[in-house]
Formats: structure tokens, sequence, C-alpha cells
């Protein structure tokens, strides 16, 4: 067999005033973009890969996922130890 891995590129989308940063790669007509431990695969139809890449990004931007799995409120919990004290608002 003679397969090759994807080629995994760089892509960028801004969300809320900060960039959001991931990588994507074609596999076949399959776009797949990787968001931290994050991914999503989409045909490619219709689009320009780094296009739909983008698109798919701004998803994982837009539901709130962190890059590695923590939740934001933990994230913010261990990164300001005094916030873990307030009540939730």
């Amino acid at each position: 067999m003679n397969e090759k891995s994807p080629q995994w590129i760089n892509v960028t989308a801004e969300h809320e005033g900060r960039q959001v940063q991931g990588l994507y790669a074609l596999d076949g007509e399959m776009l797949i973009v990787s968001y931290g431990i994050h991914s999503k695969t989409r045909q490619l139809v219709g689009m320009a890969a780094p296009t739909l890449a983008r698109v798919l990004l701004l998803e994982f931007a837009k539901e709130g996922k962190p890059l590695y799995g923590a939740t934001t409120q933990s994230l913010q919990a261990s990164l300001h130890p005094e916030l873990a004290r307030l009540p939730a608002s």
C-alpha cells in the first residue's frame, strides 16, 4: 500500500474580535478540521477547502469549545483562584 498521510495546513478565523487557529487537511473529498483535541469532518462540495475550514473553525468558536477539553469555567478558576469562590451569576 502506498497511502499518504494528509498534509495539515494552518487555518485562522476571527470570532468576536479574537483569532481562532486550527488545522485542516484533505483526505480525498473529505475535509478534516482540527481544533485542539476536537475535530470535524465534512465532504468538500461547492466550497474551497480553506473557506470551509474557516466555517468549521468558527463552529467550534461559537460552540465555546476550549482547545483541550477543559471547560471555560474550570479554566478560569485554575488561572484565577479567586473566581472559584465567587457565586455563579
